[in-house]
C-alpha cells in the first residue's frame, strides 16, 4: 500500500503599501501518494482562504457572512487588487495538521463562523479574520496572537506557529509545487 504524504503552502498577498484592507493570509493543503507526487485518488487541494463573501474588506465592520474561497479564486482576486503574492513552502506536514484543516474547512463552510477583521472578542467560534481562520485549528490550547500584523508578516507568523507540524525542519518540497497549480501566477517564494 502506498504511503500518503501531506503538504502545505502558506500564502500572503499585500500591496507595496501594506494596508490591512488589501492584505490577506491563506493556505493550501494537499495529500499526495509518496513516490508519484500526485494527489491521492479523488483528492483535491484544499484550502483556507477566509474572506467576507463580498470580497470587500472593511476594517471597522461588525461580523458579516464569510466565505472560504478556493485557491485559484483567491490568487486571481489578489492579482486583480494589484497585490504581491508570497508563498512559504510547500512543506511536508504531519497528517494531524492536514486532518485539522479538513475539519476547519467543513466548519467554515457551515456558516457558523462569520468574517471580521478585528476578531479579538469573537474568536475562535463566532467570527474570525483570515489569519485566524487559518491558524485557529485547535492544535493547541494557545491561540496564535498576531497583534496588528497582516499580509506577509502575519503569514510568516502562521508558518512559525505551524512549525511543530512541519516535517523535515521546514525544508521546502519544490517537487510537489505542481500539485498546487501555481505556475500561472507570479509568486515570491519566502523562507520561514
Amino acid at each position: 500500500m502506498a504511503r500518503v504524504d501531506f503538504f502545505m503552502v502558506v500564502f500572503a498577498s499585500q500591496r507595496n503599501v501594506n494596508w490591512p484592507r488589501f492584505s490577506h493570509t491563506f493556505g493550501a493543503f494537499a495529500a499526495a501518494v509518496n513516490g508519484t507526487k500526485s494527489l491521492i485518488d479523488g483528492a483535491e487541494v484544499i484550502g483556507i482562504s477566509w474572506l467576507p463573501k463580498t470580497l470587500d474588506i472593511q476594517l471597522n465592520s461588525p461580523p458579516e457572512p464569510g466565505n472560504n474561497f478556493g485557491l485559484t479564486d483567491t490568487l486571481d482576486w489578489a492579482e486583480n487588487l494589484g497585490a504581491r503574492i508570497s508563498a512559504w513552502g510547500p512543506y511536508q506536514i504531519k497528517k494531524e495538521l492536514y486532518d485539522k484543516v479538513c475539519r476547519r474547512v467543513t466548519n467554515l463552510k457551515s456558516g457558523s463562523i462569520q468574517y471580521v477583521v478585528r476578531d479579538g472578542p469573537y474568536r475562535p467560534d463566532r467570527a474570525t479574520n483570515c489569519i485566524h481562520g487559518l491558524s485557529d485549528l485547535g492544535l493547541t490550547a494557545r491561540l496564535l496572537q498576531t497583534g496588528a500584523a497582516h499580509g506577509e508578516r502575519a503569514s510568516a507568523m502562521v508558518v512559525r506557529y505551524f512549525r511543530p507540524w512541519i516535517l523535515d525542519a521546514g525544508e521546502s518540497h519544490s517537487e510537489v509545487v505542481d500539485l498546487f497549480h501555481l505556475k500561472d501566477y507570479r509568486i515570491v517564494v519566502r523562507n520561514s
